[in-house]
């Protein structure tokens, strides 16, 4: 109707693309884009319209954008233009007649295209400028005027933007506005809609009336575009006309005159019809007629109908008419609906016969006549509309008849379909969406046909009818229902599908379809319906099936959404906003519910059903709201489970919330079937029927299948024979609502129903819960276990009561609903059973309960005790607890009884059936549940000892799961490892075993123990289960490291142990068990490959006890034990036992044992160390008993374990301070003496005294032996002459550290348990033993690890308590001595004891060499006078320490000792002789400073001259340096005694002294002199000598004599020599060679001087003058520290300042160290500089 739709342009020939070059940049190229349409031809052959100029081939075209004329550059306006089909330009049409370039010639350029805006608005002035108007015309204008106005220039405004935006034409950019807003058009255009949508303007009488019978609003219409409209105007033009009032302000000269105009008389005289008028009258008729006054609005309104063909004119087939022209006769060819003559009854005719034609095209015809001529008006009378809504109606109503001709008569032929366009008609322009479409092949078929037919329907009737039903829906409603009901009782009964019913009420609902089908029924469809309603018949509503309501009522599927099995058209329009259901057809039903017509509803509902229509659930929702509201009585609620059953049994599916309403029926009206069900037979009937059909409805909801329904009676044959076949109804499509459950509502009226004990209600809720949790097939089994958690509490006490009630019926079912339902909720279970028999409940209450119980347990072997695909047997664990448990936890001894013979009763078939229930949900049980379980089997076990009552699989595969759920932590799927992940691990890192859980450890160690015992009771195990067994728990008890290994033969396998990490705290019951299971009397047939043992030859089964598999875990794991004080006491008891028992009752000489005795003997060790520990008596007790045992089975005389366990029960003894009233001392005692007496001869005690024993062993032998010799008689040999005896005969060892065990063990025992009394024998023993032993331990020297003292005090002990044998002990003794002097290091103390032994003896044992020794001198010290006589003069060496102890010795002795003047002279010689030991220089130190004590000690004894003893002692020495060291010695030897008497006699010898030290420093002060390599040893003991001079001068005397020097002589005697010995080394000129030789002397200068500035000599101040040589000597450049602290403390002293004084005992003991430096100096460089020594080096003069 207008050409500015966007996409109405011919494609592809409508759209022309141009590329041109800029002017300013020739480069640039730019796109311009046209889109147009082809103006067709006025006749349907005729060719197109063409003009040629310029060899141009124009067209005329209409304009979709604004293009630029090619020859005058300026734009084209009005829609029309020439296009040349050549080179694509337009061309205006006045343009045509003047001079045109030549076709291809032209050169498009920007010029071409582009435009300003002022040539824009000039031109579209210049053509549109009778459409403008100010705003002061526009208030005088008409409503038509303007409306005109404006919608033509809207037309050209949307060709000019889309122009713009194609490129059609550029705008020149010298323009800086917008332009589209400095374009007036659209100004003018919004200006002309404001005026228009204000509704001010004045509307002409004429058009007033059509808007008011239409109910249209000024405001809101478009007269342009509106075809009703038009065709009025048509209609009124071509009368006469009447002439109205013009607007105030209008212009009256603009009417034409015309030569056939006729107006109206003053009468009412009808108005005629003109079928040809001038163009003048047609513009006269709209001045009159509309007050289109003006002169532009007018001729385009002319020109708008003439396009659309209202009426014709040859003369301006394209042009806009022109006033000129006004005279032109323009021709109506068609009548119109709206003319008042008789041709309109041949126009309806005519629409008639058409439309009732099979041909489309002449159908399309009729159509076109209905649409454009006669469209639905309020001027339009009645007959004429009801009429052609007759026509059309049945035009929609035979599509099926036209259908079947065309199958018949036109396919089977291959004719061409009337009516059906081919592929080589002209298509139509503009193509349209709703257009009939081409076919898309050659060949016609039946559904080209249809959807012609159907696009005839949408473009034509459909909107005809709308705009009908837009008038007045009710009485379109009205009309509607009488042609369909006028159609049906005169249709005749020849139908395609033979089996549809041909009744009224069936074909006047098919026509109602069909209205839903062809989406013409708009908003009545619920008026029609209601209509359709109430005119059924009763006989119709109760017996009957009409299918095709399923087609009226029936939704889409949404997973079928493209087919159309619904011909409800879903239209919704917006009302004020909101979104209005146009149909609602369910509205009816349920507005009748609300009112008074519930039975009739009801029956209605039914119907429906019956019929297989699905019903909306929220339907049957307002119903059971009724229910609630008390509105229904049970007659009426058993019509709706009727109607209920019936919808549910044709399509189930995606109606689950039903059951709700059938819920809240049923518990609305419970009281009532209740009442019913006690009342007559018919009530009663009524009320069954009504529960059994509503519970069948729910169980069909639920999923469960209808043959399963019908077979237990749920369902009847009368419910549900006249129902449609469910193959024909989409059932399919929809899906289950989730979840889906039980109504809770239901549930309380379930379980009150069944708590009225009703058999027949009972049996039927029975069947209900059973076909529900067991058969609901759109139940997941999850949701069977949600509905069975949330209802427990109601389920159990309904299987309670039916187990109470006895009828075949449901003796399966309940057993089947019983199990499925304590699968899912055993919590439940285990609460209601604990209801029923808790010890709060009565006795004779839990009695009656334990034998439903009981019940319940003896179906365990019904074949229908099973649910299939589910583990079923850990939900009756529970029942067999309330069934067992009783046994041992109920008070009442009545109860205790009644099970008791119960459970007697039970034969084999099921108590196999309930361990397998164990069996079979121990793996699935959680962790908790675990644990209670294995509780139980263990107080069980105790009550059934032979009932294996968990199998060896079961044991062993749970001990796997958590052996590996321990070294894999939680990679598994087990319970174990949900059970963690649900609560975590104990401690943050789990990956070691002790860290899991400890519910976990518990049923471990649970599992383990029930294994342990039913080994222990003889149940019946095989050799894998029980190598399994066994390796799980070892790794249980700490052998992390166990595994499987091949057995020695490599033809079986065994546990290896290893890795122990100690007893867990959670296994130690299962090793508590292990003495039982030791302890067990049941034989085993055990292979010694299962053991590990290396004795497999033949690999034959050893007949053993049940506990000999054990006995290597044991043993390993009582050996591997750090801490045995960390087990329990009943732990450690219990593996004490397990030793007793395997000693006792285990043979270790078995082959697949004997390989186990090292490890008993190393876990019999191990019980020794318990005996020295802080444990019970208890447990020490039995400890003893172990080792004594084994000791008395013979086996251990050759180890080592006897010597430790006597060791052990000493300590034992000790620890407890050998408390005689103690019972464990008593027993450890007992313990010794048994087994020394026992094993003496075997040299236990010798073995014993190889080990260090202490004195507590001793002091144990001697009460011991004590005790035994009390009891022993007199002739038999005591136990102390047989143990000591034992020890002696053996030889010496090859390790001499046990021989110095031995010897010092032998000299406790001498001294101790037995030294006086001893046999001749054991003398003669001991003896040949001593200087055995003496001889071969001096040729080891002193370093062997031997002491040969203990030998000596052995000897010496002897001799003074065995007198009888004095001469053999004496030489004894002399030999050891002699022995032990020449090679070891002797004690003093020793030497002194064998002294005093000797000296006690009678003076007829001494020696006879009266030459040496006095009568009074022993044997002894002649002995170390003549050894030290020998080593002084070196003709005999012994070791420093011998010698210090050998002078000492002497030094001891108070007897006058003849020849000591003669020893203490050999001493002076040995003192200034004597080569010292480097390694042992203390050692010699001290010996010389106990031989300078001989010396000084032989002065006093023997008042002898010192001088003459240092003259003979000194004689025809030639090395200065030793002599002055001897003097040292002497010095010090004088210093270290605290008397004062060696002081007066050593101090007078200076004189003595002076010419050995003036020789020893004289050397080297010689000029020329070299210095021998011990010069620097010289030089330190002349320093050493000069200090100890002035100390020994400076120490206080209480008797001085004259002939002792001062301090000064001393000085004055000794410091010149030592004075020029330092001025000879001059710092600065001491060759190289000799600066150590220097650097002594300087030091030695600064030490003197220190030395005699802090012991507050008085020959201090005479060091001053030395002040200036130490500065020389330390300002020379040498680094001498004592240099350095000397001058800084004589200046010091210079100044006053008191230095710290400097004791004599530092002195003595810095002169000691000095003098042991001095000497390992003197051994140094003589041994490393001699060759440095023979060059000719010396001493600076």
């Amino acid at each position: 109707m207008c050409a500015v739709h966007f996409d109405c342009y011919d494609y592809p020939e409508g759209n022309a693309h141009h590329q041109y070059a800029a002017v300013s940049d020739s480069a640039t190229r730019k796109l311009a884009v046209h889109r147009f349409c082809l103006i067709p031809p006025s006749k349907q052959d005729a060719d197109l319209v063409t003009v040629k100029r310029a060899q141009h081939i124009f067209r005329h075209v209409n304009l979709f954008t604004l293009p630029i004329c090619f020859h005058c550059v300026l734009p084209i306006w009005g829609s029309q233009a020439f296009h040349c089909t050549s080179c694509k330009l337009f061309m205006h049409l006045t343009c045509l007649d003047g001079p045109l370039a030549i076709c291809g010639i032209v050169d498009i350029s920007s010029v071409h295209m582009t435009i300003s805006l002022d040539s824009i608005s000039r031109t579209f002035s210049d053509y549109y400028g009778d459409l403008f108007l100010s705003s002061e015309d526009l208030g005088k204008r008409s409503f038509e005027d303007i409306s005109v106005s404006s919608a033509m220039l809207w037309t050209q405004l949307q060709i000019y933007n889309n122009g713009l935006a194609l490129g059609s034409f550029v705008l020149a950019s010298d323009s800086h506005e917008d332009p589209t807003k400095a374009f007036e058009l659209q100004y003018l255009v919004e200006l002309y809609e404001a005026y228009l949508s204000s509704g001010k303007l004045p509307v002409s009488a004429t058009l007033a009336e059509y808007l008011e019978a239409n109910q249209h609003r000024p405001s809101s219409s478009v007269i342009m575009f509106d075809w009703s409209t038009l065709a009025y105007i048509s209609s009124t033009i071509k009368s006469s006309h009447d002439v109205q009032s013009p607007p105030s302000g209008a212009w009256p000269d603009l009417r034409v005159p015309g030569e056939n105009m006729a107006t109206q008389d003053d009468n009412d005289a009808a108005r005629h019809q003109f079928e040809v008028v001038t163009l003048g009258h047609l513009r006269n008729s709209l001045g009159y007629e509309f007050n289109m006054l003006s002169e532009g609005p007018a001729r385009h309104c002319l020109s708008h109908l003439h396009k659309l063909g209202f009426f014709t004119c040859a003369e301006f087939p394209t042009c806009v008419p022109e006033l000129a022209k006004s005279s032109q006769h323009c021709y109506f060819p068609l009548p119109l609906g709206f003319d008042l003559s008789t041709d309109v009854e041949t126009l309806v005719s005519a629409i008639e016969a058409c439309l009732s034609d099979l041909d489309l095209s002449v159908n399309e015809c009729g159509f076109l006549f209905l649409v454009r001529r006669f469209w639905p008006s309020g001027l339009a009378s009645d007959y004429a509309l009801r009429r052609l809504s007759h026509a059309v109606l049945s035009w929609i109503f035979a599509e099926d008849d036209n259908l079947a001709k065309i199958l018949r008569d036109f396919i089977p032929q291959g004719i061409n379909l009337p009516g059906v366009r081919s592929g080589f008609d002209v298509p139509v322009w503009p193509t349209t969406h709703d257009a009939r479409r081409a076919p898309s092949s050659s060949t016609n078929n039946g559904g080209d046909y249809v959807a012609a037919r159907r696009c005839l329907l949408s473009r034509y009737a459909a909107r005809w009818l709308l705009a009908l039903h837009d008038q007045d829906f009710v009485a379109y409603a009205r009309l509607s229902s009488d042609i369909i009901q006028d159609i049906a009782s005169h249709h005749e009964s020849s139908c395609l599908n033979a089996h549809e019913s041909s009744s009224t009420a069936e074909r006047s609902l098919r026509f109602i379809t069909r209205l839903c089908r062809a989406s013409v029924s708009f908003t009545v469809l619920d008026d029609l319906f209601l209509m359709w309603l109430q005119t059924l018949e009763p006989e119709v509503l109760d017996t009957a099936s009409l299918p095709i309501l399923q087609r009226l009522l029936n939704r889409d599927s949404a997973e079928n959404a493209s087919r159309h099995t619904t011909f409800v058209d879903q239209v919704f329009a917006q009302a004020d906003g909101h979104v209005v259901k146009l149909s609602d057809p369910w509205g009816i039903v349920r507005r009748a519910a609300k009112g008074n017509g519930l039975l009739d509803s009801l029956r209605w509902l039914r119907l429906f059903a019956r019929s297989g229509v699905d019903i909306n659930v929220p339907i049957f929702a307002e119903y059971s709201e009724l229910s609630r509201k008390g509105l229904v009585t049970l007659k009426q609620a058993s019509v709706f489970a009727e109607a209920t059953l019936m919808s549910v049994w044709t399509k189930s599916m995606g109606r689950q919330d039903l059951q709700k309403s059938i819920s809240t029926m049923i518990a609305s009206l419970q009281p009532a079937i209740k009442s019913a069900l006690r009342s007559s037979s018919d009530n009663a009937s009524c009320a069954s029927t009504f529960i059994r059909q509503c519970l069948a409805t729910c169980l069909l909801l639920y999923g469960c299948d209808r043959a399963m329904l019908t077979s237990n009676e749920m369902i009847t044959e009368e419910d549900i024979k006249i129902l449609p076949s469910r193959r024909k109804q989409n059932t399919r499509v929809a899906q289950a609502t989730d979840p889906i459950i039980i109504e809770g509502e239901l549930m309380l009226v379930v379980s009150t129903l069944v708590a009225t004990g009703m058999e027949q209600v009972v049996c039927l809720i029975a069947k209900f819960l059973h076909s529900f949790i067991m058969h609901a097939s759109l139940l997941e089994a999850h949701e069977v276990d949600n509905f069975v958690l949330r209802n427990g509490s109601t389920l159990y006490p309904c299987i309670w009561h039916f187990y109470g009630i006895q009828h075949h019926e449901i003796a399966s079912i309940r057993t089947t609903l019983f199990l499925r339902i304590s699968i899912v909720d055993p919590q439940s279970f285990y609460e209601f059973m604990s209801s029923m028999s808790g010890p709060t409940v009565a006795w004779d209450i839990r009695l009656l309960a334990l034998d439903r119980f009981f019940r319940m347990v003896l179906d365990i072997t019904s074949p229908d005790f099973v649910v299939k695909d589910r583990l079923w047997k850990h939900s009756v664990v529970n029942l067999f607890y309330h069934a067992f448990e009783p046994l041992w936890i109920d008070e009442k001894e009545e109860v205790r009884t009644a099970v008791d013979t119960w459970l007697q009763t039970l034969l084999s078939a099921p108590l196999d059936a309930i361990a397998s229930c164990w069996n079979d949900a121990f793996a699935d049980l959680p962790m908790s549940k675990r644990l209670r379980l294995v509780s139980f089997l263990l107080q069980l076990q105790s009550h059934f000892p032979t009932w294996r009552v968990l199998s060896w699989s079961t044991v062993v595969e749970t001990l796997f799961e958590y052996d590996h759920l321990q070294h894999n932590s939680n990679d598994e799927d087990s319970p174990a490892v949900a059970h963690l992940e649900m609560y975590g691990p104990k401690t943050q890192n789990d990956a070691h075993p002790q860290d899991l859980d400890p519910e976990i450890h518990s049923i471990q160690t649970s599992i383990a123990l029930l294994g342990l015992r039913m080994m222990e009771n003889g149940v019946e195990i095989d050799l894998m289960s029980c190598l399994k067994f066994k390796l799980y728990l070892t790794k249980m008890i700490g052998f992390s490291g166990a595994q499987m290994v091949s057995a020695f033969n490599g033809r079986a396998f065994s546990v290896h142990l290893d890795g122990f990490n100690g007893i867990p705290q959670q296994s130690l019951p299962c090793v508590n068990e292990f003495a039982r299971v030791l302890d067990a009397p049941h034989p085993f047939n055990l292979p010694p490959s299962l053991m590990n043992s290396p004795f497999t030859e033949d690999d034959r089964p050893c007949r053993v006890l049940i506990g000999s598999i054990w006995i290597d875990a044991v043993l390993g794991a009582f050996c591997a034990i750090d801490e045995p004080l960390e087990l329990p006491a009943l732990t450690l008891k219990s593996l004490l036992e397990a030793l007793m028992a395997m000693i006792y009752k285990h043979d270790f000489d078995s082959p697949a044992l004997r390989h186990l005795d090292v490890l008993l003997r190393k876990a019999l060790k191990k019980t020794l160390d318990l005996l020295l520990v802080d444990l019970s008596y208890d447990l020490r007790q039995v400890a003893l008993s172990v080792i004594e045992t084994y000791i008395k089975r013979g086996s251990a005389i050759s180890g080592a374990l006897v010597t430790e366990s006597i060791e052990r029960a000493v300590a034992l003894i000790a620890l407890l301070k050998h408390n005689t009233e103690d019972m464990l001392v008593t027993r450890a005692k007992s313990f010794i003496e048994n087994t020394l007496v026992t094993l003496a001869q075997s040299g236990v005690f010798c073995s014993l005294c190889k080990r260090p024993l202490g004195s507590d062993f001793f002091m144990i032998i001697k009460s011991i032996a004590e005790a035994e010799s009390r009891r022993a008689p007199s002739s038999q040999e005591s136990l102390r002459e047989v143990l000591l005896q034992s020890v002696v005969t053996q030889p010496p060892d090859a390790d001499w550290k046990i021989n110095h065990n031995i010897a010092l063990n032998v000299k406790e025992y001498t001294e101790l348990v037995h030294f006086e009394g001893l046999s001749k024998w054991l003398i003669k023993d001991l003896m040949n033993w001593l200087m055995v032993t003496a001889r071969r331990a001096s040729a080891l020297g002193s370093n062997a690890g031997f002491d040969p003292n203990l030998l000596l005090y052995i000897s010496t002990t002897l001799l003074q308590y065995n007198k009888a044998h004095t001469k053999d002990l004496l030489e004894c003794t002399e030999t050891v001595l002699r022995v032990a002097l020449s090679r070891s290091n002797v004690e003093k103390q020793c030497l002194i004891r064998a002294s005093h032994a000797v000296s006690s003896l009678s003076d007829t044992s001494l020696s006879s060499k009266q030459d040496l020794v006095s009568s009074n001198t022993n044997h002894v010290t002649h002995i170390l006078l003549e050894i030290l006589e020998d080593v002084f003069r070196a003709r005999a060496r012994v070791t420093p320490s011998t010698l210090n102890a050998i002078v000492e010795t002497i030094l001891c002795t108070d007897v006058r000792i003849v020849g000591l003047r003669q020893v203490a002279c050999s001493g002076l010689y040995f003192l200034h002789n004597h080569a010292w030991i480097i390694s042992d220089s203390s050692a010699e130190l001290s010996a010389s400073i106990s031989v300078s004590r001989l010396v000084l000690h032989a002065v006093d004894v023997g008042r002898v001259s010192l001088s003459e003893m240092i003259a003979e002692g000194f004689e025809k020495s030639t090395q200065a340096g030793t002599v002055v060291r001897a003097w040292n010695i002497l010095l010090l030897g004088v210093l270290s005694d605290s008397a004062d008497t060696h002081i007066r006699v050593l101090l007078p010898q200076l004189n003595a002294f002076t010419p050995a030290y003036y020789k020893c420093l004289g050397t080297y002060v010689l000029e020329g002199t070299t210095p021998s390599e011990s010069a620097v040893a010289d030089v330190e003991h002349a320093f050493i000598a000069l200090k100890l001079w002035l100390l020994l001068a400076q120490m206080p005397l209480a008797n001085p004599t004259r002939e002792s020097p001062s301090v000064k002589v001393i000085w004055n005697e000794l410091w010149p020599p030592f004075e020029a010995l330092v001025n000879l080394f001059k710092a600065d000129s001491v060759p190289e060679d000799l600066l150590p030789l220097a650097t002594t002397i300087w030091a030695s200068v600064a030490n003197l001087f220190l030395f005699v500035l802090q012991s507050r000599s008085p020959v201090g101040l005479d060091t001053v003058p030395y002040v200036v040589m130490l500065n020389r000597l330390r300002d020379s450049g040498r680094r001498n520290s004592a240099l350095s602290k000397a001058c800084s403390s004589l200046s010091r002293a210079l100044d006053g300042e008191l230095l710290p004084e400097l004791l004599p005992s530092a002195v003595i003991a810095q002169a000691k160290q000095d003098v042991e430096n001095a000497e390992k100096l003197r051994v140094f460089e003589s041994v490393q500089r001699p060759v440095e020594r023979k060059r000719d080096t010396r001493i600076p003069t």
